[in-house]
Protein backbone atom coordinates (compact mmCIF):
# COMPACT_ATOMS: atom_id res chain seq x y z
CA UNK A 1 0.00 0.00 0.00
CA UNK A 2 1.38 3.79 -1.01
CA UNK A 3 1.45 5.76 1.69
CA UNK A 4 -0.79 8.84 1.87
CA UNK A 5 0.53 11.61 0.65
CA UNK A 6 -0.66 14.10 2.44
CA UNK A 7 0.98 12.17 5.31
CA UNK A 8 4.34 13.21 4.57
CA UNK A 9 6.40 15.12 6.81
CA UNK A 10 7.78 19.03 6.43
CA UNK A 11 11.04 17.91 6.28
CA UNK A 12 10.63 14.91 3.90
CA UNK A 13 8.95 17.23 1.36
CA UNK A 14 11.62 19.86 1.58
CA UNK A 15 14.68 17.32 1.08
CA UNK A 16 12.31 15.35 -2.31
CA UNK A 17 11.86 19.25 -3.14
CA UNK A 18 15.55 20.21 -2.65
CA UNK A 19 17.04 16.91 -4.63
CA UNK A 20 14.10 18.17 -7.10
CA UNK A 21 15.87 21.33 -7.76
CA UNK A 22 19.20 20.80 -7.88
CA UNK A 23 18.83 17.86 -10.48
CA UNK A 24 16.91 20.54 -12.32
CA UNK A 25 17.76 21.18 -16.06
CA UNK A 26 20.20 23.95 -15.07
CA UNK A 27 22.15 21.37 -12.94
CA UNK A 28 22.96 18.95 -16.28
CA UNK A 29 24.29 21.10 -18.27
CA UNK A 30 27.89 22.82 -18.34
CA UNK A 31 28.28 26.75 -18.27
CA UNK A 32 29.31 27.88 -21.87
CA UNK A 33 31.82 30.39 -21.83
CA UNK A 34 31.19 33.86 -22.66
CA UNK A 35 32.20 34.60 -26.01
CA UNK A 36 31.39 38.32 -26.34
CA UNK A 37 28.86 41.07 -25.94
CA UNK A 38 26.14 43.51 -27.13
CA UNK A 39 27.24 46.78 -27.81
CA UNK A 40 24.33 48.45 -30.05
CA UNK A 41 20.74 47.36 -31.12
CA UNK A 42 18.71 48.80 -34.03
CA UNK A 43 15.24 47.39 -34.26
CA UNK A 44 14.70 43.52 -33.04
CA UNK A 45 17.57 41.11 -32.40
CA UNK A 46 17.18 37.97 -30.88
CA UNK A 47 19.43 35.37 -29.10
CA UNK A 48 18.71 31.15 -29.35
CA UNK A 49 20.88 28.51 -27.27
CA UNK A 50 19.73 25.08 -28.62
CA UNK A 51 16.22 24.26 -27.93
CA UNK A 52 15.94 27.21 -25.42
CA UNK A 53 13.17 29.44 -26.33
CA UNK A 54 14.07 32.77 -28.61
CA UNK A 55 15.22 35.79 -26.36
CA UNK A 56 15.59 39.90 -27.15
CA UNK A 57 18.68 40.96 -26.71
CA UNK A 58 19.99 44.78 -25.35
CA UNK A 59 22.92 46.12 -24.78
CA UNK A 60 25.19 44.62 -22.84
CA UNK A 61 23.53 41.12 -23.08
CA UNK A 62 26.45 38.84 -22.99
CA UNK A 63 26.88 36.55 -25.65
CA UNK A 64 27.92 32.82 -25.35
CA UNK A 65 29.33 30.02 -27.05
CA UNK A 66 27.03 28.45 -29.94
CA UNK A 67 24.64 31.68 -29.49
CA UNK A 68 22.82 31.45 -32.45
CA UNK A 69 21.84 35.46 -33.09
CA UNK A 70 19.15 36.64 -35.45
CA UNK A 71 17.91 40.47 -36.64
CA UNK A 72 14.49 40.86 -37.59
CA UNK A 73 13.49 43.23 -40.42
CA UNK A 74 14.92 46.51 -40.80
CA UNK A 75 17.45 45.95 -37.86
CA UNK A 76 20.74 45.94 -36.69
CA UNK A 77 22.97 44.13 -34.24
CA UNK A 78 26.69 44.91 -32.80
CA UNK A 79 28.20 42.76 -31.16
CA UNK A 80 32.05 42.77 -29.51
CA UNK A 81 33.22 39.59 -29.68
CA UNK A 82 36.47 38.01 -27.43
CA UNK A 83 39.80 38.85 -29.07
CA UNK A 84 38.74 42.85 -30.10
CA UNK A 85 36.75 41.67 -33.08
CA UNK A 86 33.55 43.41 -33.75
CA UNK A 87 30.64 42.65 -35.86
CA UNK A 88 27.43 44.08 -37.20
CA UNK A 89 24.55 42.22 -38.74
CA UNK A 90 22.09 44.31 -40.82
CA UNK A 91 18.45 43.25 -41.01
CA UNK A 92 17.19 39.33 -41.41
CA UNK A 93 21.03 38.21 -40.69
CA UNK A 94 22.00 35.05 -38.38
CA UNK A 95 25.54 34.10 -37.11
CA UNK A 96 26.41 31.08 -34.81
CA UNK A 97 28.82 31.83 -32.48
CA UNK A 98 30.44 28.43 -33.15
CA UNK A 99 34.38 28.25 -32.27
CA UNK A 100 35.08 29.25 -35.93
CA UNK A 101 33.33 32.57 -35.56
CA UNK A 102 34.48 33.34 -32.38
CA UNK A 103 38.26 32.04 -32.56
CA UNK A 104 39.30 34.91 -35.00
CA UNK A 105 39.61 35.66 -38.55
CA UNK A 106 42.97 34.74 -39.92
CA UNK A 107 44.57 36.68 -42.52
CA UNK A 108 43.32 35.88 -45.89
CA UNK A 109 39.66 34.65 -44.38
CA UNK A 110 37.07 35.40 -46.71
CA UNK A 111 33.26 35.65 -45.84
CA UNK A 112 31.33 34.95 -48.54
CA UNK A 113 28.01 36.59 -47.49
CA UNK A 114 24.69 35.72 -49.76
CA UNK A 115 22.34 38.75 -49.54
CA UNK A 116 23.22 39.46 -46.17
CA UNK A 117 24.43 42.85 -44.77
CA UNK A 118 27.59 42.28 -42.37
CA UNK A 119 30.55 44.27 -41.09
CA UNK A 120 33.35 42.98 -39.52
CA UNK A 121 36.07 44.94 -37.68
CA UNK A 122 39.40 43.68 -36.25
CA UNK A 123 42.13 45.40 -34.10
CA UNK A 124 45.29 46.42 -35.56
CA UNK A 125 48.18 44.55 -34.36
CA UNK A 126 48.96 45.91 -30.62
CA UNK A 127 45.72 48.30 -30.44
CA UNK A 128 42.92 47.57 -28.14
CA UNK A 129 39.15 47.96 -29.64
CA UNK A 130 38.88 50.95 -27.29
CA UNK A 131 42.06 52.81 -29.17
CA UNK A 132 41.39 51.83 -32.77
Amino acid sequence: MLPDRHATSPLARRALLSGLVLAGPAAAQPARPRVGEVTAVRGSAYVRYSAEALRSLAVPDPLRLDDLVTTGLASRLAVQLSGGIGLTLGERASLLLDRHAVAGLDPGTVLRLSGVPCCCRRPRPGRTPSSS
